[in-house]
């Protein structure tokens, strides 16, 4: 499935599709990654659409600036279950929509110091610096990296046993 991004639709489209994406993922359990083709296709279309118009009726404008935030969260949630959002915006989007470019773009930033925190791990960094990691909130267990991978599973691919032997005894983490 696919969505054509150059067809104009309305805010409320979009969140209605960001719905049936989290029916996806959390009812019916589709991992994230599986949807990322779509998921990044009705982002590019959230990023890029004209939020500055303005409806005639208050109620309905209302509608669209909470579909506006709700959609913005969508799209952090999206990337903190491993979802790519780089690069969703077009270069010229910063002037439509300065708003929700620029929380786009905070959004593209974090996932990307988020991701380069799991480095340590891949690494070879030490045990301490990533349970300082861990307690500073820098490097949350739920992350998951570039590859969809949370913690858990880059300690096992890296054969960091001590990591994995921590996560499991003090960091009650189950390997579901």
């Amino acid at each position: 499935v696919t969505i054509d991004y150059r067809v104009s639709h309305d805010a409320l489209t979009y969140l209605r599709a960001a719905g049936v994406i989290d029916i996806l993922t959390q009812d019916l359990k589709f991992d994230h990654l599986s949807c990322q083709t779509i998921s990044r296709q009705l982002g590019r279309m959230i990023v890029g659409h004209d939020w500055h118009s303005t409806h005639k009726n208050p109620e309905r404008q209302r509608l669209v600036d909470s579909a506006r935030a709700d959609l913005l969260e969508w799209l952090k949630k999206i990337s903190m279950n491993g979802v790519d959002i780089s690069d969703l915006a077009k270069p010229d989007a910063y002037n439509d929509a300065k708003d929700v470019v620029r929380s786009y773009h905070k959004l593209e930033a974090e996932q990307r110091h988020r991701w380069s925190n799991f480095d340590s791990v891949k690494n070879g960094g030490s045990l301490v610096d990533i349970q300082d990691m861990v307690a500073n909130g820098e490097l949350l267990i739920t992350d998951r990296d570039s590859g969809g991978m949370v913690l858990a599973h880059l300690a096992a691919a890296y054969d960091r046993r001590d990591l994995l032997e921590w996560l499991l005894t003090s960091q009650t983490m189950s390997l579901d």
